[in-house]
């Protein structure tokens, strides 16, 4: 039986998604309230560099978690509205759209009710399953989706800091910084949606390929041949 849920390893990336855009915040917040900012920060510092620059990277940390539950419970829901390939993909009606083509849309959906039961026809219920599936089967697939979503954060955490920094140098009557900021939001974002889509579309393909090795070995271990 398939578990859902799997910890992974830390990675530099990772890490770098929420510190670094933390670290933005903080100095788009100091171009905006420079002397404020300046004050504050006086007074938090202990006169010790080492305790001082663990404190920095902690506020930076958190901030980027904060980044990050903004990302996801804004611009993510309300991109998902138009453009959800969890769903996209997997849905018979968008399978034209899909980059799996409209042969393997059905050959998808026809292993996930074969193999997880012939009443998984929710899009939302299956694309769970699916990514289980790959967790615990496609090692391979599942690191290249690891990195792909380690982008992902990274790109999706930077777009209020960025939007920060166009206000900051919008306050400053730095109208040519203030426009490229804006440009920049938008990149992000578009960004953001493309590893979205290289996401599922690894997730499906892996899914696809992992159940039909699978089931091509199966005989093979019944008939006591060597374990593949």
């Amino acid at each position: 039986m398939i578990e859902e849920g799997t910890t992974l390893p830390f990675r530099l990336y990772d890490f770098l998604a929420y510190l670094f855009p933390g670290a933005a915040t903080m100095h788009a917040i100091y171009i905006m309230r420079r002397d404020d900012v300046s004050q504050l920060a006086q007074s938090m510092l202990t006169g010790q560099v080492l305790v001082d620059i663990m404190l920095g990277f902690i506020a930076a940390y958190l901030i980027g978690l904060i980044w990050s539950v903004i990302t996801w419970l804004g611009v993510r829901m309300l991109v998902w509205r138009f453009c959800n390939p969890r769903i996209d993909y997997y849905s018979e009606s968008e399978a034209a759209k899909s980059p799996l083509g409209v042969v393997l849309n059905k050959r998808l959906r026809g292993k996930v009710q074969e193999i997880f039961g012939p009443d998984i026809v929710d899009a939302r219920q299956a694309h769970r399953l699916c990514r289980v599936f790959v967790t615990n089967h496609c090692a391979g697939s599942w690191e290249r989706r690891a990195s792909i979503v380690g982008v992902r954060a990274m790109c999706a955490n930077c777009i209020g800091p960025v939007l920060l920094y166009g206000v900051a140098f919008a306050r400053n009557d730095w109208w040519t910084l203030s426009i490229i900021a804006a440009v920049g939001c938008t990149a992000l974002t578009f960004k953001m949606i493309t590893l979205d889509q290289r996401e599922w579309k690894e997730i499906y393909f892996a899914f696809l390929v992992g159940t039909t090795v699978q089931r091509s070995i199966e005989p093979t271990r019944i008939a006591g041949g060597d374990d593949v």
